[in-house]
């Protein structure tokens, strides 16, 4: 009887594990053939790189027409994660945390520079740019209902704040395929010179 429900569980957690890699692949082929296209009607060179993870965020400081280089943010961002992890298994309380905040601190300014490349972006391709701040807005107090409904222990303060994250989510990639396939994205833009 254990065996069964052992076996009917990891199943589970199988099932789980492979949706997720599932719907991981499928944001990354939408979110990189935005890119591409968002990069072909804007007329940004080399527009493979939305097809190579890291390379899709340099292609995005390209299209919004802003320097790359907060890219190299994720170096620092990883290593001080990784020393983290490493003064964690050593026990070093006050170095694990120094570190942990420091890749944070690291991550969230990436963060930020992707949010103002992707204001940049959609008005490059005539959008509204608060489109890149609306799904970032949600997302954060769907995040702090998630940690209140933790705190409090509350389930559905919980199951509302993963269902606004999801709504965050998904309202960015509808704001990502309005810009790369709506047709008149760019032509306002050039009738307004005319």
């Amino acid at each position: 009887m254990a065996l069964e429900s052992d076996a009917g569980a990891i199943f589970i957690v199988l099932l789980m594990m492979f949706l997720f890699v599932v719907f991981v692949l499928i944001a990354y082929v939408y979110q990189s053939l935005s890119l591409y296209y968002i990069a072909i009607k804007t007329k940004t060179k080399n527009e493979w790189l939305a097809w190579i993870p890291i390379g899709n965020l340099v292609l995005m400081a390209n299209i919004a027409k802003m320097h790359w280089w907060p890219v190299l943010l994720y170096i620092p961002g990883i290593f001080f994660m990784v020393l983290s992890i490493v003064f964690a298994i050593f026990e070093n309380k006050i170095l694990e945390m120094l570190f942990y905040i420091l890749s944070y601190a690291a991550m969230i300014a990436i963060g930020v520079y992707m949010i103002i490349w992707y204001w940049k972006i959609y008005e490059n391709v005539s959008r509204p740019g608060y489109w890149a701040v609306v799904p970032v807005i949600i997302t954060s107090i769907a995040m702090f209902l998630v940690i209140i409904g933790l705190i409090i222990s509350n389930v559905i303060v919980f199951w509302l704040g993963i269902i606004g994250i999801i709504i965050g989510v998904i309202q960015q990639y509808v704001y990502l395929g309005l810009a790369a396939w709506h047709k008149d994205s760019v032509q306002k833009k050039l009738t307004k010179k005319r």
